[in-house]
């Protein structure tokens, strides 16, 4: 059409036909070359789409439709801009590209010959707009596209002018989105407020000014007009990139604060209980926050609050009335009224006490006050519950009085109900009391028994008050009184605190109320304390923590104070010593609840301090409150003493020697070696002995056996311990292994009638275990005949004891011991070389005899009655009783029935069935025997049965023995009469020598009587001077004394003797030298004649002590009256 157009204009005028064919000419050529640029077109495309992020890959496709000669790369930041500029070159047929120099930087710029162009890690520079243009013949055509790097800034910000917001003011609210945003963010307004949290929309209000360079900020603009409603409101500016799909979105936000003056609300009207908690609210707004001021009747300000919460605590009368909430900031000020009503409770007053004689009258005046006025009043008596109405003016009037049905407390009581604003009614009662009093003697007071027990250390209060039936008038006074055999008074006053209370404290108490008028005294109450034992433990008489053994008088005393009475008991080492070795609990007083409990350590089999008694001792106190415990340490004291089983030790190559020094000491000892060169070790310490069992003063020092080297020296080592009091040193050998010693200390103890128990010290071992070889060889002398010998028993040597049994009743058993290692034997101990023999006897065994045999020699038939539980054994005897044997052919047990050589046996079965009845179990079982050998043959055989163990048939009892029927040999009468004759010699000589000796005593004892009577009676008179003169005989004094007096002769010391007082002959005391028979004494005149009490009897080498004392019948004298002889009888 436009070509058309210009044809027309050109055509219309004859001037314009020079032109014409130059415009159909040009028209012509524009036809070709669009039929030609039709023929080629241009599209771009890109593998990761228009918008792309920073640092990722692009690859741009630059399609032709038709092969061209060249394509080329422009670039400018916005479509046609004025930077537009060649980016590459590329010739197609060489498939060739080259970058322009103002592009060479990119160095992620690669351009391929097929047009395709690379970017790898796009970056924030290479946004813009990318155009391919391809060029054929004359002809060209070219398609660009824009390639956007998204980036995402920080959040937007808001900033506010001006700072400070008062409504009905014009505002100004800018949005900065930030520098970095491409594409650039669209910013959005709203605004959320407590009416609309959803927010309103306020975008169109604003002003959108966006980037002025590519990366640049985006800036909104909004203004408003606050007012009040905006207070607290928030403004939020969103930033999104509305351009891609997912758009980033960010958004600040900003809280507008307008100042604007308080508004309040209306507030109800409130009525209140006096004395009650009234809670008032004020709601109220503005900014700056108002301050809240609760404005009395008076206009005063009674309370402010920021809250606007009130609280009027106690409500008082005064304060009803028109009461305000105001509200203040700077901007103004909004009040709101309210009224107040305060209601009251009843008031009541009555005067305190009155007095009214018996048969009187009196007033009791009443005044009442409250709000509203009470509802009712009324009087009540205590005592007897009565209620009566009260005159017009509310006093109480009493005619006739009576002290026990008027007197008392009477109550002027008044009732009111109470409605607040908030809650149901309440009613309210008020009271006053009138005490009518009688005056009268007191009764018995009231006194509150406390419980019990108390325990010690709580308190408690004796408390008593005035009888309730009479308490007195006028009112007494209240004391308390511990009863004793002295009262002991407290101090004045109705109540006595005990705090703490202790033992002391336990006891009787009565309560005393006095008045004018008199005294009574209350029931007794008991106190009663208990307390857990409460103990200290001390030493006696040192009090130290440490003694010497062998002590005799040291002791523990335990003290305590307890109530119920303490179990009390004394512990070792946390073990419960035995009892025997401490006293019975001892109290320390009647009422002083203390007790104490002594350790003596004397006791059965021991009276001293011994090594064992070292450790901790315990005192433990309980009863039904608790326990407690006091400890001691004691540490006994001994001189140092080794103990060394072996005075040497065996060196076993490969193995360390164990050669040490076993000791006894106490603490802060040392031990000081001497070795076989020579050398001198000292060390302060040692080890406890593995097998001490807790005993800590047993210690073990190893010897230094070597210095340096591998190999020990053998020879002597001297081992010295040293302590505090006193030092001991042993001699110790390490020698080489050898065969072993013989044990040490063998001994041996029947246990029963067949079994010994052997105990031995083991010797020593040589260097290896060693093993004892027993066996016992034993001797019957009852039957006169070796018994057979034990089997060899063999055992460990360190076990110290063993038991051997299968022996025999009543026998001497030799004990032969020898001990063996690998490298030998010991010696023989005991009768296989008569050393040092160990002989014992195996106990008794009393087995029944065979009961009611009987032998009948005439047949041959031997019957007996055994025993159930034995057997019996039957043996014969041709040489009349020298050997025994088994008849031939007999059973070897010998307890059964059998047939022997010319002998029928039978027995009845050796025991009782378990399930017999008693009487069957008491019969014995019966054998008999029968000979059925020749008559004469049967009176030449002897026979015995016995009865043995069943268990043990060669056990037995006594046998029974048969005895032949032949003449027993006799004597001849000649060898009677010869016996007879010498006998009778023998008897005559004896009693010849009899006569002599007693003829030529008697004739001696006359003499030397005579002879010395003068010489005894000089001593008796010289005796009485010494007597009156005070001194004492020697001689009774060394009697007195124990000591032996010199042998006297009976007729000396008898001879002096006047009245012949009569002697009584006792023995002395075993102390000295007597049996200590003092039961019977015999009676002998002092001339040595027998007394009617019988003959004597004197003992052999035997003191006799003489009690002379006159019998005459006549006042001895001071001499006669009591005289002592000592007799010394030999005989």
């Amino acid at each position: 059409m436009p070509s058309t157009a210009v044809l027309l204009a050109l055509t219309s005028s004859s001037a314009n036909r020079p032109r014409l064919l130059v415009v159909l000419l040009a028209v012509t050529i524009c036809c070709y070359n669009c039929k030609s640029a039709a023929a080629l077109s241009v599209s771009v495309s890109s593998n990761s789409g228009q918008y792309l992020s920073e640092l990722s890959n692009l690859r741009l496709h630059c399609n032709v439709s038709e092969k061209p000669d060249y394509i080329f790369w422009y670039y400018s930041t916005v479509p046609g801009g004025t930077d537009r500029a060649v980016l590459a070159r590329c010739h197609w047929d060489s498939a060739t590209c080259a970058v322009e120099s103002g592009f060479k930087a990119w160095a992620n710029l690669v351009v391929m010959g097929s047009g395709t162009l690379s970017l790898a890690g796009v970056a924030r520079s290479q946004d813009g707009y990318y155009e391919c243009e391809a060029f054929r013949d004359r002809l060209d055509a070219k398609e660009g596209i824009r390639v956007v790097v998204v980036v995402t800034a920080s959040e937007p910000s808001i900033v506010q002018s001006p700072t400070q917001l008062t409504s009905g003011n014009l505002a100004t609210f800018t949005c900065n989105s930030g520098s970095g945003w491409n594409p650039p963010p669209r910013l959005t307004w709203l605004r959320n407020s407590i009416d609309k949290p959803a927010g309103d929309d306020l975008t169109a209000l604003a002003l959108y000014s966006p980037p002025a360079a590519k990366f640049g900020p985006a800036s909104s603009v909004l203004r408003l007009t606050v007012g009040a409603d905006d207070h607290e409101a928030v403004l939020i500016c969103t930033a999104a990139q509305a351009e891609l799909s997912n758009a980033s979105v960010s958004a600040a936000q900003l809280k507008l604060l307008v100042k604007h003056k308080p508004s309040i609300g209306s507030i109800a009207d409130l009525t209140a209980i006096e004395g009650s908690s009234v809670p008032v609210a004020c709601s109220a707004g503005g900014y700056p926050a108002p301050r809240l001021q609760l404005i009395g009747a008076n206009g005063s300000v009674m309370q402010e609050s920021a809250s606007g919460m009130f609280t009027l605590y106690p409500v008082d009368r005064s304060q009803a009335g028109a009461l305000a909430c105001r509200a203040v900031n700077p901007l103004g000020t909004a009040t709101a009224a309210f009224r107040l009503s305060v209601l009251y409770q009843p008031t009541v007053r009555t005067p305190a006490s009155a007095v009214v004689d018996a048969g009187g009258s009196v007033t009791l005046p009443c005044s009442v006050d409250g709000n509203p006025p009470p509802a009712e009043l009324v009087w009540r008596h205590d005592a007897t519950g009565a209620a009566l109405p009260p005159s017009s003016d509310g006093a109480l009037r009493l005619d006739g009085a009576d002290p026990r049905r008027h007197a008392g407390v009477w109550h002027c009581e008044a009732r009111s109900i109470l409605t607040a604003s908030s809650g149901p009614p309440t009613e309210y009662t008020a009271s006053s009391a009138v005490v009518l009093t009688v005056r009268y003697r007191p009764g018995l007071p009231q006194a509150s028994q406390p419980r019990s027990p108390l325990l010690a250390g709580e308190s408690v209060n004796l408390t008593c008050q005035p009888s309730q039936v009479s308490p007195g008038e006028p009112a007494p006074s209240l004391a308390w009184v511990q009863i004793q055999s002295s009262p002991v008074h407290l101090p004045a006053g109705p109540s006595v605190r005990f705090s703490p209370v202790g033992l002391s404290d336990s006891g009787s108490y009565a309560c005393r109320a006095v008045n004018d008028l008199g005294t009574s005294e209350s029931a007794p109450v008991s106190l009663l304390v208990h307390q857990a034992p409460s103990l200290t433990v001390e030493s006696a008489p040192t009090g130290a923590n440490a003694a010497r053994v062998g002590s005799t008088n040291f002791r523990l005393v335990c003290r305590v104070r307890a109530n119920p009475a303490p179990r009390l008991r004394w512990l070792l080492n946390g073990a419960r010593m035995p009892p025997e070795l401490f006293t019975e609990l001892a109290g320390l007083g009647d009422q002083s609840f203390e007790y104490q409990l002594t350790l003596h350590f004397r006791g059965f089999q021991r009276s001293v301090l011994r090594l064992n008694d070292t450790g901790v001792y315990q005192c433990f106190a309980d009863n039904e409150l608790g326990n407690s415990t006091a400890e001691h340490r004691l540490e006994v004291l001994t001189q140092p003493s080794i103990v060394n089983a072996f005075d040497k030790a065996a060196f076993v190559p490969g193995r360390r020697p164990a050669l040490a020094c076993q000791f006894i000491s106490h603490s802060g000892f040392s031990v000081t070696w001497r070795t076989p060169d020579g050398r001198t070790l000292t060390t302060g310490s040692a080890q406890p002995v593995e097998e001490a069992n807790g005993q800590p003063w047993w210690m073990t020092s190893p010897a230094p056996l070597t210095d340096g080297g591998s190999q020990p020296a053998i020879g002597n080592y001297t081992c010295q311990v040293n302590n505090s009091l006193g030092t001991v040193q042993r001699r110790l050998q390490l020698v080489a292994v050898s065969a072993p010693d013989p044990p040490e200390r063998l001994s041996a103890a029947p246990l029963a009638w067949d079994s010994v128990r052997l105990f031995w010290k083991p010797g020593f071992d040589g260097g290896h275990p060693a093993k004892l070889r027993l066996r016992l060889v034993g001797w019957n002398a009852s039957v006169g005949a070796r018994m057979p010998t034990s089997p060899p028993l063999l055992v460990d040597a360190e076990v110290g004891e063993a038991t051997i049994g299968g022996l025999y009743p009543d026998t001497a058993y030799d004990v032969v011991c020898v001990a063996e290692n690998r490298l030998g034997e010991s010696p023989a101990f005991g009768a296989a070389d008569n050393n040092a023999a160990v002989v014992v006897t195996t106990g008794h065994l009393r087995l029944p005899q065979v009961r009611d045999a009987s032998w009948d020699p005439a047949t041959g038939r031997l019957v007996f009655r055994g025993q159930p539980g034995y057997c019996a054994r039957v043996e014969a005897s041709s040489d009349a009783g020298a050997t025994w044997r088994a008849p031939p052919n007999a059973d070897a047990v010998g307890c059964l029935a059998f047939q022997a050589d010319g002998l029928s046996v039978a027995t009845a079965p050796a025991s009782v069935p378990a399930d017999a009845s008693p009487s069957e179990s008491a019969s014995s079982s019966t054998g008999s025997l029968t000979s059925t050998s020749s008559e004469a043959r049967r009176t030449e055989i002897l026979y015995r049965v016995s009865l043995c163990l069943a268990n043990r048939t060669d056990v037995c009892g006594s046998p029974f023995t048969t005895y032949p029927l032949a003449v027993p040999n006799t004597v001849s009468l000649s060898t009677i009469i010869i016996v007879a004759c010498v006998c009778g010699a023998v008897i005559l000589a004896l009693a010849i020598v009899l006569i002599w000796l007693c003829t030529r005593r008697c004739g001696q004892a006359r003499a030397k009587a005579a002879k010395s009577q003068q010489q005894q009676q000089q001593q008796q008179e010289q005796l009485e001077l010494e007597l009156q003169a005070g001194k004492k005989s020697s001689y009774s004094s060394d009697f007195r004394q124990g000591h032996k007096p010199q042998r006297q002769q009976s007729q000396e010391n008898n001879g002096g003797l006047h009245h012949h007082p009569a002697v009584a002959f006792v023995s002395p005391t075993s102390a000295t030298g007597g049996n200590g028979d003092l039961s019977n004494p015999r009676h002998l005149s002092a001339d040595g004649s027998p007394q009617p009490g019988g003959t004597v009897h004197l003992f052999p080498n035997t003191f006799y002590e003489s009690d002379a004392t006159d019998h005459s019948g006549s006042p001895p004298t001071l001499v006669k009256s009591h005289r002592k002889v000592i007799y010394e009888v030999v005989v």
